[in-house]
């Protein structure tokens, strides 16, 4: 049974960028695009399951598979390197009856990886699977990490004023469906669980910033052996794809390497309202995790940090806002939506 290693974090963090830094290791088996084992991280597990395909079924990602093997979510040309017909033969194969969560990710990946043939050699000495997954449902993880010592994760942190830029920069044709208030409160929340589960389960939860993993692309692979055992390699700072080289972090793909040019990219495009804002909703919370706005690539060591009641009484009222506020957007999405739908319904007409 092979352990799983997982890249949470929010969006626009950097998640790919790590699963592309521990792909070329040879004793681990990296994911080619994000990929989450069940709704919100739930890892949901069938035990009713009579074939590898009823465990994929059941955690309702199936379709993220197959999406890869049409090259709807694939890297480049790397989904030709996997059989799709090979991948259903092997999905076709008996599940044992009661698998856990790790037996099941195990289960699929092995279906997953064996059917490129440039893998399938690897999966025999591979000893850690990778994956990296956005949004991660903590609560989840937490429940999982308990009932298993065979998860580890690394929880990875970006300077919520690049990762909320970045953000509205993908959504700049759907700008006004987007709240940074309620974008930096999210921040916040997922920085203070994730603080949390790294005191809880030291030996198994990382937190690492963004900003130190493209500054110094061999921290990753530090913590990432620190977590798993596995001997460092140098591969570990070359980012890849199923082997495959990679044009490294930018969305754009013009850098060959690990590139920090994205770093403190807020302070060139990001409205100065919006900057107050983030600021104001973040608070405390960008001292503890070393984050300053005038230098937010020279970022000093975390604070050590036991999050007290207090900070929990407050995240939850300004998650109770965020809730209600997220409601109210998500009604002018669905208004914005029918609208658009009954202007292209009276064009047809």
């Amino acid at each position: 049974m092979k352990r799983l290693l997982h890249f949470t974090g929010l969006p626009r963090s950097g998640g790919s960028l790590a699963a592309r830094l521990v792909d070329g290791h040879p004793q681990v088996l990296s994911y080619p695009f994000e990929v989450g084992f069940g709704p919100r991280g739930s890892f949901v597990v069938n035990p009713a399951a009579r074939t590898v395909g009823d465990l994929l079924q059941a955690t309702g990602r199936a379709g993220d598979f197959f999406d890869f093997f049409t090259g709807i979510n694939a890297k480049g040309l790397v989904h030709n390197l996997f059989d799709r017909q090979a991948f259903e033969d092997l999905l076709a194969e008996p599940a044992p009856p009661d698998p856990d969560a790790v037996a099941m990710v195990n289960l699929i990946s092995e279906a997953f990886f064996k059917s490129a043939a440039s893998l399938a050699p690897q999966w025999d000495t591979a000893q850690i699977i990778a994956w990296h997954a956005s949004g991660h449902n903590l609560g989840q993880l937490d429940r999982l990490m308990a009932a298993t010592q065979d998860v580890l994760v690394v929880h990875i942190i970006r300077s919520p004023y690049d990762t909320i830029n970045s953000f509205l920069n993908m959504k700049k044709t759907r700008r006004r469906h987007v709240d940074v208030t309620t974008e930096a409160l999210y921040w916040v929340d997922m920085a203070l669980k994730g603080l949390v589960l790294a005191d809880k389960y030291p030996e198994r939860y990382q937190l690492l910033r963004y900003e130190d993993m493209v500054g110094r692309p061999e921290s990753l692979g530090q913590i990432v052996c620190q977590l798993t055992g596995l001997p460092e390699d140098p591969i570990l700072v070359h980012p890849t794809i199923c082997g495959q080289g990679w044009k490294a972090n930018s969305s754009f793909q013009k850098h060959s390497t690990v590139s920090n040019k994205s770093v403190g990219r807020f302070a060139r495009t990001m409205d100065t309202a919006d900057v107050t804002a983030i600021e104001q909703a973040c608070g405390h919370m960008l001292q503890v995790m070393g984050y300053l706005k005038q230098a937010p690539f020279v970022t000093p060591a975390m604070e050590p940090y036991r999050p007290t009641t207090t900070d929990f009484m407050d995240l939850t009222s300004a998650l109770r806002y965020r809730q209600v506020h997220q409601e109210s957007l998500n009604v002018r999405v669905r208004m914005a939506v029918k609208k658009q739908l009954l202007k292209l319904n009276g064009a047809r007409k």
